[in-house]
């Protein structure tokens, strides 16, 4: 049998689709390449900055302020991930806990761009001292301006100069809010007190009416048919005896609670249940009297 052998030669088309492949492949690993390129370069990059954090480490001097300067540009430009990093293998990578690291960025955010330009010079301040001032510009107590900090109606040039006027300040700052802070716990213990004893006082009152109504019900039992058994109904009875004072005691907590004043949502749902169960109450008393109190 004569076998017909077939052309080694590619047609036209065929060869421009092996190009058209090629070019592709050839694009696609040019880009894989230039990936390759730029992960090697932010690796070499990120390792000096590993490099540089770890060294700052070594240096009391410059410890503390330097690397967590340096750590808030890491995460504010997200340099982490440049070598493929997330901001927590970052952290972890050069021994720090990533919770730990936030919170002091949290604290230093409002002054480190300020403090950035001049951190050579503010070395010196205690560290703790320029987490406490971060913080007191998050809460609007201090002010860093034009190369001032303002406290109040001081205002102190941030120079090393004035260096020992800046850690005064600052002191002074945190004696007044330790005082305010004191003051405040002092009035809500005052509060708490007041609403213990208001709260016994309650509980008085309570146990006074709920007494009174025992002793009106021993009273009326007088008038109860010998023969009747009224078992069925005590269980029945209390809890609609509880249920009753139970109200009582919870609408009252509202109307002594001080934060209701200021609240006018709450006081319309409060208001809002009480005309609603005393709805239910006329609808009740209207049952009870056509049942019970209507003449044949």
């Amino acid at each position: 049998m004569t076998m017909t052998r077939k052309s080694n030669a590619l047609s036209d088309p065929q060869v421009e689709a092996a190009n058209e492949i090629y070019k592709v492949a050839r694009e696609n690993a040019d880009a894989e390449l230039t990936k390759l390129r730029g992960e090697i370069d932010a690796i070499r990059s990120e390792s000096q900055a590993l490099g540089a954090i770890k060294k700052i480490n070594y240096d009391l001097k410059h410890n503390e302020m330097l690397k967590y300067v340096i750590l808030y540009h890491v995460k504010s430009e997200k340099e982490y991930r440049k070598g493929g990093m997330t901001w927590s293998e970052f952290c972890e990578a050069i021994g720090e806990q990533v919770r730990g690291v936030d919170k002091i960025l949290t604290d230093l955010r409002p002054i480190v761009n300020e403090f950035s330009a001049l951190c050579s010079d503010f070395i010196r301040v205690p560290f703790s001292k320029i987490r406490y001032l971060g913080r007191s510009v998050s809460e609007q107590k201090a002010e860093i301006d034009d190369g001032h900090l303002i406290i109040g109606d001081d205002r102190i040039p941030l120079t090393p100069e004035n260096k020992d006027d800046i850690e005064a300040a600052i002191d002074a700052l945190k004696e007044s809010h330790q005082e305010e802070k004191k003051k405040l716990t002092d009035e809500v213990s005052r509060i708490k007190k007041q609403k213990a004893a208001a709260a016994s006082e309650e509980a008085k009152s309570l146990k006074v009416e709920r007494d009174a109504m025992s002793r009106e019900i021993q009273r009326l039992s007088v008038f109860d048919p010998a023969e009747k058994d009224h078992t069925w109904s005590v269980d029945q009875m209390k809890a609609v005896q509880e249920a009753a004072l139970a109200f009582t005691a919870e609408v009252r907590r509202f109307a002594m609670d001080e934060r209701i004043k200021d609240d006018l949502h709450v006081q319309g749902q409060v208001e809002g249940m009480m005309a609603d169960v005393e709805k239910h109450l006329r609808s009740l008393r209207q049952d009870w009297d056509l049942n019970f109190n209507c003449d044949e």
